[in-house]
């Protein structure tokens, strides 16, 4: 598999919802990994955040700081990030992240108010299981 590309679509599992826009090859100090950036309408945002939740057991977003993202509470009430996942055949490992763009919209009942969501493929190049 090449180290970037539409892992989504690769893997038979992209919500048509979904619109592929690039994957890009990042070195950081954590290591280097390949994210694939995807996007989706405000309209069909908790369709897709439904079929991501089933697909890779990512947590249901919740609005943080202005931004919704997949989060979920320890036993003292603080957020944590809750990204899905999924391994491949090959035991390499994908984090799979949800977010909305910046906004003041704090219902889901505005989301139609947000104008996109975003969704990241990240594949930690070095990790694998």
């Amino acid at each position: 598999m090449s180290p970037c590309q539409d892992f989504l679509d690769s893997w038979g599992q992209k919500p048509p919802q979904l619109q592929f826009i690039d994957c890009q090859q990042v070195a950081t100090s954590q290591g280097d990994r390949a994210i694939a950036t995807y996007s989706t309408t405000s309209a069909d945002a908790a369709a897709v955040e439904a079929v991501l939740q089933h697909k890779f057991r990512m947590a249901p977003l919740q609005f943080v700081e202005g931004t919704w993202e997949p989060v979920v509470s320890n036993d003292k009430g603080q957020l944590r990030p809750a990204s899905g996942e999924f391994v491949d055949d090959n035991g390499n490992i994908f984090e799979v992240v949800m977010t909305s763009e910046r906004t003041t919209f704090s219902r889901r009942q505005d989301w139609r108010k947000i104008s996109k969501f975003k969704v990241s493929i990240i594949q930690h190049l070095e990790m694998t299981r």
